[in-house]
């Protein structure tokens, strides 16, 4: 009986630590997202110091994030993305514009793959 009790118990800790690096993962890409969108938002405007301001603090707060996550998942992945946020301010400070948004388009889907590969799904299980 001790068996069965051990093995629930181990069972409920790897559910508990799933949906803590779950939510973990989901917030941060949440709030990666929002922050992207609002630098988009910003340079559309022609408000580069507010988008170059976006990208410091995108960065910033993805470097910080970032040794969590690749504890947690792929790392090239996340390198990935990593690359093409350092890149959105040299984008800025340059005013290329096409080389801004496809940037921003590429980290918006990095992000969601990156948000939907942990989502426990059968596909992402198996």
């Amino acid at each position: 009986m001790k068996r069965i009790y051990i093995a629930v118990i181990l069972l409920v800790f790897t559910v508990l630590i799933c949906s803590v690096e779950f939510i973990y993962i989901s917030s941060s890409a949440d709030k990666i997202t929002e922050r992207i969108e609002n630098l988009c938002e910003s340079y559309k405007k022609g408000n580069t110091e507010s988008s170059l301001r976006y990208a410091l603090e995108t960065e910033k707060d993805w470097m910080k994030k970032v040794k969590r996550i690749d504890m947690l998942l792929y790392h090239d992945y996340v390198d990935e993305i990593t690359k093409n946020i350092v890149n959105l301010k040299t984008y800025i400070a340059q005013e290329d514009a096409v080389g801004l948004y496809s940037t921003c388009n590429e980290i918006l889907t990095q992000v969601s793959s990156l948000k939907s590969s942990e989502l426990p799904t059968a596909q992402n299980i198996i």
